[in-house]
């Protein structure tokens, strides 16, 4: 912590590119502020100072890349905000801008063979691509997957049991059906494939006894859970159909604190969170 505070203090005696050379001790400054303890001393007694800070320190860029839709890389978008990092979110219109001679999946692949959406770039030179694998590099930077051995291998059960109703969700909306096929697939989805998962997440909510799925303080799959939830929410109020987790108290609570986390209020007010 001495250290710590000695290093962001020093920011405003040297050029804000002092330590661009060294980047794992500003990975270092990351990881120590994004602990829960000093999260929250920042949050309640120094925060005007450290947006300061973080409005002049040059820490290493990011950037997201998927289709212009919120889908597999809104937990992305969101753990970014709430961990109060800069981004680029880089939006492909269409497969050509993907894929077409020169663009993105050109370069992506120049740094990692498995080019995919979505993927994020570090400082232009770690490539990562897959939702889960993304995510878990984000958590893994932020300090965001756990604190114990136990606790990472509850992210993973986490973000592997979110991936089947996740599944289920991408088969009605990306499998084209015709409109009568798609009213009652997404009936069904609502009333069956959903309330099945819903039951598995809310027990475990029960057996945890936390606000969140890990602990109190909101970890990686916390956000893939929450947009699946609100992405189901969003499929029954556009079909005036009851919220499906109006029989799951913990979930729905679980919801609603993601909503008014005060580190994702401008993440929910974005043109990111507006996407379909």
């Amino acid at each position: 912590f001495c250290y710590f505070n000695l290093l962001r203090c020093g920011f405003f005696a040297f050029p804000f590119t002092f330590l661009d050379r060294f980047p794992k001790i500003l990975a270092i400054i990351e990881r120590v502020r994004m602990h829960p303890v000093v999260s929250r001393y920042y949050d309640e007694k120094d925060a005007q100072l450290y947006r300061f800070h973080r409005r002049q320190l040059r820490l290493p860029s990011i950037e997201i890349g998927y289709w212009s839709m919120r889908g597999l890389a809104a937990p992305l978008r969101m753990i970014c905000e709430y961990a109060a990092v800069r981004y680029e979110d880089k939006l492909y219109a269409s497969p050509d801008d993907w894929s077409g001679p020169g663009k993105g999946k050109q370069r992506v692949f120049a740094l990692n063979p498995l080019a995919n959406l979505p993927y994020v770039i570090l400082d232009g030179q770690t490539c990562v691509c897959q939702p889960h694998a993304c995510l878990i590099f984000l958590g893994d930077r932020f300090c965001l997957n756990g604190s114990t051995p136990q606790q990472t291998i509850e992210c993973k059960q986490l973000l592997d049991e979110i991936s089947d109703l996740q599944n289920e969700l991408m088969e009605l909306v990306y499998g084209f059906k015709a409109t009568t096929e798609f009213e009652s697939s997404a009936s069904a989805q609502l009333s069956e494939v959903a309330s099945g998962s819903y039951s598995k997440l809310e027990n475990w909510l029960a057996s945890k006894n936390t606000q969140f799925f890990i602990s109190n303080q909101i970890s990686s799959p916390d956000f893939q859970i929450f947009e699946m939830l609100d992405q189901h929410e969003k499929l029954a109020s556009d079909r005036g159909e009851p919220s499906p987790m109006h029989a799951f108290r913990r979930l729905a609570e679980f919801h609603e604190r993601i909503c008014r986390e005060p580190k994702l209020s401008a993440y929910f007010a974005s043109p990111a969170y507006a996407l379909p």
